[in-house]
Formats: C-alpha cells, sequence, structure tokens
C-alpha cells in the first residue's frame, strides 16, 4: 500500500488531490500538511512514497522545502503540483531533484500519469510545459546565474519578506541574508527592490498578489 504526503495550504486542493490519489492507486494511506514546516514535521514521522508538493507556501517555500527534504533523504520522490508552469520555475524545481513537474491546469488523468511514473521513479512533466521548455522561451538569462539558494532568497525578497523574515525562515542570520542580496544585485544588475521585483515578476515569480511597491 502507497503512502503519500499532500503538502498544499488550501483544503480543497487537498481534499482533489487525496481523491484522485485513492482513485488512481485504490488502497493507499495518504497524509496532509498546509505549510512547508508541517511537512518537514511530517516526514520525519512517516515514510512517504511520494510527496505531492505546492511551489506556494506560507512560511518557507516549496522549493526550500523540497531541498531540505531531498537533502536529507535523496532517494525522497516528489511531485511538483503548481499553478506556476513558467520554465525558470519548472527547471528550478527539477534541478532539485524531485523528478516531476505539472500544473493545476493539468487534466486529472494527467495527475495520476504524474503520480504513477514518479512512484516508478521515473521524470515527468507535463506535456504542455515540456513544449515550452523545449522554445527556450521562458525564463531569463540574468536568473541562471544564480545558485540554487540565491534563487530562494531572491524570490523570497521579490515577494515581500524582509531580510530580516528571510532569515528566520532559512535559519540564517540577518547579516547572511544581506550578504546574499548584495551578492544577487550583483549578479542580476538591479540596484534596487523595485528593479528585484520587475525582474522577478517579469519571470513568473511573485506568487503574493499582495505584495505592493511603495
Amino acid at each position: 500500500m502507497a503512502t503519500f504526503l499532500v503538502v498544499d495550504d488550501h483544503l480543497v486542493v487537498r481534499e482533489g488531490c487525496v481523491a484522485m490519489l485513492k482513485g488512481a492507486c485504490g488502497a493507499c494511506e495518504v497524509h496532509e500538511a498546509e505549510s512547508g514546516e508541517a511537512a518537514l514535521n511530517m516526514v520525519r514521522r512517516i515514510n512517504a512514497d511520494l510527496i505531492v508538493m505546492d511551489l506556494r507556501l506560507p512560511g518557507i517555500s516549496g522549493l526550500e522545502t523540497a531541498r531540505r527534504i531531498l537533502r536529507d533523504n535523496r532517494r525522497q520522490r516528489i511531485l511538483f503540483f503548481s499553478m506556476y508552469d513558467e520554465p525558470a520555475i519548472v527547471k528550478r524545481a527539477l534541478s532539485l531533484g524531485s523528478g516531476a513537474y505539472i500544473s493545476k491546469n493539468a487534466p486529472p488523468q494527467e495527475f495520476v500519469k504524474a503520480v504513477q511514473a514518479a512512484l516508478r521513479g521515473e521524470l515527468y512533466i507535463q506535456h504542455s510545459i515540456s513544449m515550452s521548455m523545449l522554445d527556450n522561451n521562458g525564463g531569463s538569462e540574468k536568473l541562471a546565474a544564480l545558485n540554487e539558494r540565491e534563487f530562494e532568497i531572491f524570490s523570497m525578497l521579490a515577494n515581500g519578506d524582509t531580510i530580516h523574515e528571510v532569515g528566520q525562515k532559512l535559519n540564517l542570520s540577518t547579516k547572511t541574508i544581506s550578504n546574499y542580496t548584495s551578492m544577487i544585485r550583483s549578479k542580476l544588475d538591479v540596484s534596487n527592490e523595485a528593479e528585484m521585483f520587475y525582474l522577478a515578476m517579469e519571470n513568473g515569480l511573485i506568487v503574493r498578489p499582495d505584495v505592493v511597491l511603495n
């Protein structure tokens, strides 16, 4: 019997995933978490065959949550299930070693195919996303210069987190985040928060619609 963990902050999405997982796999055990922090606590208590992970989560992001999980267990299978299908984001997620990515716009049958492929340890990317990545029209060459940690911090800052809040979420000092921020601005050739915000917006990285620049 397969064991799953669904990580999403929206109850209706989690319930939908649970229903599709049980429909696809029959008898299975499904656990739920509404944040990255809750997911990290959950994986210490269960042995999930597959984690279905959203990118937009309260607290630490799905990317950071997956990074921490895979750091401790490289064999863990993760299926990213997100509303974002921009190539730059998909590439970042897959670069962690997660192995599967589909958007929430995918039909239920594609969700099932992705789950089954991920359980077999196979790479699976939604067909429409794959075509978009092959077209090579998405993403920014500037963003490609950022390493994994820099990209995570850039995304959090662009979505309205302060340097102090980023440090708290990533368990790093404010000074360390400040140093990262300086390096990020240098690599991206931006000089202020507004330029960072608009670069992130152009590349589909803004996941908090409440963010307003002063």
